[in-house]
This record gives C-alpha cells, sequence and structure tokens, in this order.
C-alpha cells in the first residue's frame, strides 16, 4: 500500500553532551612585587580556539586565563598573578562524525587558589564545555493514502526544527572611555566579558545579528585606587546561512577565543580609555517553525489494514518564559567591615530539577573589601538559586543577574541581587506518525446479509470509532442520520450503513 508523504529536510541533532574539566598550575609571584599574605579573589575566562569533530570523538583546543588577586603584609594596594593554562581536551561522543558542525560553548564553574609559600601560588579551575554536533537527515511525514477503500484520520501538528547551521569567526575591537568622574587608569587587573544576542533576522540566506557586548573590570588608577568599571555596548555581525525561504528564527550563541583588555593612552598623556580586543566565534542555528497534515490512524473498509508506527525526533516548539527573582544574602566576615571594594556573580553553567515545579542553579558571589583594621580582605560564597518553573528544557536555560549591590551589615556582608531565568517549555507527549501500511485479509461477510444496522451510541464514542468498528466510513454515517447531533452526546440511536 502507497502512503503520500512529505520529505523534509533538515538539521539533525546526533549528540548533546556538557564535560566537566578541571585544570590547575602553579605560578610563581613576580620579582617586582611582594610576597603573598591573603588571596582576595580568583577570577578566570575560558576560551576555545578550535574545535574538530572526529569518529566518536570531539577534540577542543582550549585555554585558561585566570587572575589571583592578593594582598602583601601592611598593604592596602592590590597586587595581580596572571595564570595562563593552555591544554587540548578530547572527549569521546558516540555517534559523532568528522562531516557534523559543532555548535560549542564554553564556561567557568568555579576558581580558586591556595598559597605554596609567599612566593608560589598554585590555582585551580573548573570548566565546562557544551557541545552540540548537527548532521544533515531527513524525514518522511504520511499525510495521506493513494488508494480507495482506506478511510486515513488526520491531525495538523506544528513541529519545529534547525534547518541550517553557522558558524563565524570575528575580532572585535572597540575603545571603552572612561567617565568624566572617573580616574586615569594605570592598570587593568581582571575583567570580565559576555556577549548577548538581542535581535537576529534571516533573510536571502544570511543572517543578521544584533548584539550586545557587556564588560566589567577592575583597574588601579594612577594614585592607586581600586576602581570599577562596567560599560555596554551594541554591535552587528553578518554571516552566510543556507536556510531556506520560509520564515526562520535563529539562535545565537558565542564564545571567546581571545580576550585583551588594556589601558591606553591618549594625546594628553593619561589613559582615559581602555582598548577592547577579543576574538569571537559566533554559533547561528536557523530555526523553522511549519505546519504538517500527520496520519494519526488508518483502517479498511473491505480488507483489513495493518500499519507500523514511530516516534518522531522534531517536536513542536515550546512557549518561552523568563522568571526573574530577587535574592539576598548574608556572609559572616572574620573582621568588621568598613567598606566593600567590589562585588562580582559567576552563576553556574548547569541547571537541575529540584522539585516537581522548580529549576534550581547555583551562583558563586565574590567580594574584596576593606576592615576596620585597614587590611583588605577577600570572601566568597555559592548561593543556591530556584525558580518556580515546570516541564523546562534544561539545555535551554540561561541564567543572567543584573543590579548587584553589597554592603556591610551587622558586622559581616550583604549581598542583593535580581537574577532571571529564560528557558523554553517541553511539549507535552511524543509525536507518532505512520511509517508503513500493508493490506491483509478481506472481512468476513455478515451471515446475517444486512444493509443496514441500527444501534445506540455512547457519548465517549466518535463518529470515527462507530465506523471503524463497522467497516464503513463517517461521511456515510452522517449522511443516513440528518438530523441528529451524534457528536452532541446523550446516547442517540441511530443507523449504521454497512
Amino acid at each position: 500500500m502507497e502512503l503520500q508523504k512529505n520529505a523534509l529536510q533538515y538539521q539533525r541533532k546526533v549528540a548533546l553532551e556538557t564535560v566537566y574539566r578541571e585544570e590547575s598550575a602553579d605560578c610563581i609571584v613576580p620579582d617586582s612585587q611582594p610576597d603573598i599574605a591573603r588571596i582576595l579573589d580568583v577570577s578566570a575566562i575560558a576560551f576555545i580556539r578550535d574545535r574538530e569533530a572526529d569518529h566518536d570523538e570531539v577534540k577542543l583546543r582550549c585555554s585558561i586565563r585566570a587572575v589571583v588577586l592578593y594582598a602583601a603584609e601592611d598593604s592596602e594596594k592590590i597586587y595581580a598573578i596572571e595564570v595562563p593554562i593552555a591544554y587540548t581536551h578530547a572527549t569521546q561522543i558516540r555517534g559523532v562524525e568528522p562531516r557534523d558542525e559543532l555548535i560549542c560553548d564554553a564556561s567557568v564553574v568555579t576558581a580558586d587558589a591556595r598559597i605554596l609559600n609567599p612566593r608560589k601560588v598554585s590555582v585551580r579551575v573548573n570548566t565546562a564545555y557544551s557541545i552540540c554536533a548537527y548532521r544533515q537527515g531527513s524525514e518522511d511525514i504520511a499525510f495521506a493514502a493513494a488508494e480507495e477503500g482506506c478511510c486515513v484520520k488526520t491531525e495538523r501538528k506544528t513541529l519545529s526544527y534547525t534547518t541550517a547551521v553557522a558558524v563565524k569567526n570575528f575580532t572585535l575591537v572597540e575603545d571603552i572611555d572612561l567617565e568624566a568622574a572617573m580616574p586615569s587608569a594605570e592598570r587593568v587587573y581582571c575583567a570580565s566579558f559576555d556577549l548577548v544576542a538581542q535581535d537576529a533576522k534571516i533573510l536571502a540566506g544570511r543572517v543578521t545579528v544584533r548584539a550586545q557586548a557587556n564588560v566589567k573590570a577592575l583597574y588601579q588608577s594612577v594614585d592607586g585606587a581600586l576602581c570599577t568599571l562596567e560599560r555596554s555596548f551594541d554591535f552587528t555581525q553578518s554571516a552566510d546561512i543556507p536556510a531556506g525561504e520560509d520564515e526562520n528564527t535563529a539562535n545565537v550563541s558565542f564564545y571567546l577565543r581571545s580576550f585583551e583588555l588594556d589601558c591606553a593612552v591618549d594625546m594628553s598623556g593619561e589613559s582615559r580609555y581602555l582598548s577592547l580586543s577579543a576574538g569571537i566565534t559566533m554559533n547561528v542555528e536557523a530555526i523553522e517553525s511549519r505546519e504538517f497534515e500527520i496520519i494519526q490512524d488508518l483502517y479498511g473498509l473491505k480488507r483489513e489494514l495493518s500499519f507500523t508506527c514511530r516516534e518522531l525526533d522534531l517536536m513542536p516548539p515550546g512557549e518561552s518564559c523568563t522568571i526573574s527573582r530577587h535574592f539576598s544574602e548574608t556572609m559572616d566576615t572574620g573582621e568588621t567591615v568598613a567598606c566593600v571594594l567590589y562585588c562580582r556573580l559567576c552563576p553556574d553553567f548547569s541547571f537541575e530539577k529540584t522539585g516537581e515545579e522548580e529549576i534550581g542553579t547555583g551562583i558563586t558571589a565574590y567580594l574584596v573589601y576593606k576592615a576596620e583594621d585597614g587590611q583588605l580582605y577577600g570572601i566568597s560564597k555559592r548561593l543556591m538559586l530556584r525558580f518556580p518553573v515546570s516541564d523546562a528544557d534544561l539545555a535551554s536555560a540561561r541564567l543572567s543577574t543584573d543590579e548587584t549591590t553589597a554592603m556591610p551589615s551587622g558586622g559581616g556582608l550583604t549581598v542583593e541581587f535580581d537574577a532571571a531565568l529564560s528557558c523554553r517549555t517541553i511539549p507535552s507527549g511524543k509525536i507518532s506518525v505512520v511509517e508503513s501500511a500493508q493490506w491483509g485479509e478481506e472481512y468476513p461477510q455478515d451471515p446475517r446479509g444486512l444493509s443496514a444496522v441500527l444501534t445506540r451510541i455512547t457519548a465517549e464514542e466518535s463518529v470515527w470509532e462507530i465506523a471503524r468498528r463497522y467497516h464503513t466510513t463517517s461521511e456515510a454515517i452522517e449522511a443516513v442520520n440528518q438530523g441528529i447531533d451524534i457528536k452532541a452526546g446523550g446516547n442517540p440511536l441511530i443507523l449504521i450503513p454497512l
């Protein structure tokens, strides 16, 4: 028996893995800097410099740049040690082939350090890498039967799938001016850099992305003061993508290949701006949502009909949702806090179900403060965040923070911030499609020789189910029972033509 099918070409997701790796390194204090008394903070940035798919394996060439901030004895000045770590990470992922397109992301989960001796420090960094592999695939979706004597029940379903994938490398260069009230910079201690896609449009095989870059930096002024800078700026990038002519949406993500933020001297001889240079990889997934007529059931009028089904990997598009919450946490310190010099938040990379209708993740708060004794100290604490949301796709979850404040409170420190969880809901149930059908034996003839049957039906039965039971059609039943609302319920007495 021949089924009429729609052929769908798309990018099939063959692998999705999150890999965690820990790297450590020892570093000597430069001769120009004093001995270490206390470690104040450790920050790190993870880079993916190259990626390669092989048979059942993915190789990532990665590097980490960690910065250790420390205080010396009897000094109110902060010192920094930069610790570079480079390595190649190979992970076994079954089903990956060299022809697959890789979409990757990197994140630092935790970073810490310990003092080996006053002139040597050991740094440990935990990183997470998200690896997604796409391959050209196809689906045949049956929507009708080409032969007579067969009744087909169909349903319209909206399916969402990736039509194309694009990866583009580019370099972002920007001069970040210091505001008039901010002192001139002498040295950048550490910085963080993230990029967020705000809008993406695909037209005529090309995607145009409008995004925002967010820079946070800790620097030392020319008079030795510790200053923080937070700045955002917009940029636009475009890339070729072999998406179809139908309307597409785009999922865009970024990861860093390199990052530099240095003091730059202007014509006055002062450093009134910071020069930024970042090597960036932009990942684009073109997503299309389209309605399909899909066979749900079928039967033969004169002969038995058997069919086989399978479940589609494609799913209806989930609804996007964002949940915002305000968090407050108090940290105990061994010293009376005079003032907070700076605070930063490092969110976890992973999310988990902590209840039937709750998603949990973590975020680590790092603070550097000055105590009433005039000494500098650092403190960190991992906080658990929970958001009330059910049926969420954890792979799509993203955490963002805003409006962070830290202040002395009751002899300790209180951190307050707003956090927003963005994700997509998971559609309930799998979609089953008919793969093949074949005729069987003829139905045995009714020995009574009846041409019609009078029967009373229940409210739970549909016209389709009644027609299938008696090997007739829904149209034939409705035609001979005009004036009776079969679908209204109430157990009506109806005539079934045979």
